[in-house]
C-alpha cells in the first residue's frame, strides 16, 4: 500500500529495532513523497502511525498531511489479526506439550 504525503511534515520520526535497541530518528517528509507502507494504524488526535514494510514505523504524522487508501488498509489490518493468533490451538492429537499416542490394530485382530 502506497502513503502519499500531500504537506511537508517536518517533526516525522522513524522508530525501528535493531541490535535490540529502538532507535528514533527525526525525519522530514516532503510533500509529493510516496511511502510504501504495509498499514496505517489512526490514532486519537488527528495522529496516525505508517508501519513500514521494513519493520520501523513512521510516528507524529498528522491525518490531514497524507492520504492512502482506507480500504486497503482495513483489508491490511484484518489480515494481522487473523494471523497474529497469540495462543494458537495445539495440532491435533496433542495436548499442547506432548504428543498422544495412539495404537494402531490392524482390522483381522494384529498387532
Amino acid at each position: 500500500m502506497k502513503l502519499k504525503v500531500k504537506n511537508t511534515i517536518k517533526d516525522a520520526i522513524i522508530v525501528s529495532l535493531g541490535n535490540n535497541e529502538v532507535t528514533q530518528t527525526p525525519t522530514r517528509l516532503n510533500a509529493g513523497m510516496l511511502i510504501r507502507v504495509h498499514y496505517v494504524q489512526e490514532l486519537d488526535g488527528g495522529l496516525l502511525n505508517a508501519h513500514l514494510q521494513d519493520g520501523s514505523t513512521l510516528i507524529n504524522i498528522s491525518r490531514k498531511d497524507v492520504e492512502f487508501c482506507a480500504i486497503q488498509n482495513d483489508l491490511a489490518i484484518k489480515e494481522i489479526r487473523s494471523t497474529s493468533d497469540p495462543d494458537p490451538a495445539p495440532p491435533a492429537g496433542t495436548d499442547g506439550k506432548k504428543q498422544i499416542k495412539r495404537s494402531r490394530k490392524s482390522c483381522c485382530g494384529g498387532s
